[in-house]
């Protein structure tokens, strides 16, 4: 099996506060600063989508990204085929 592309991604993300009522000056409005690791499985103009986990015809825990929100992309190393 051919490996995919392995990327690490950092990104913006939404936040939001904890449940109930809170003082207006205590808002947090600094978005989320996220960093995450994964296989791209799709990628084009607007969105990245990264998988956790995959094999020949299943894969698991897929994140999908849209460009605007991301910081920065750098590509890993990867070995090559595991054959």
């Amino acid at each position: 099996m051919k490996l995919k592309q392995m990327v690490y991604i950092l990104w913006h993300d939404a936040q939001s506060e904890g449940p109930g009522w809170v003082a207006s000056e205590d808002i947090n409005t600094e978005l989320a600063v996220c960093h995450s690791i994964g296989f791209i499985h799709i990628e084009d103009k607007e969105k990245i989508t990264i998988l956790q986990s995959y094999g020949e015809s299943d894969v698991s825990q897929s994140l999908t990204i849209p460009k605007g929100w991301i910081i920065k992309i750098k590509k890993l190393r990867t070995s090559g085929d595991l054959k």
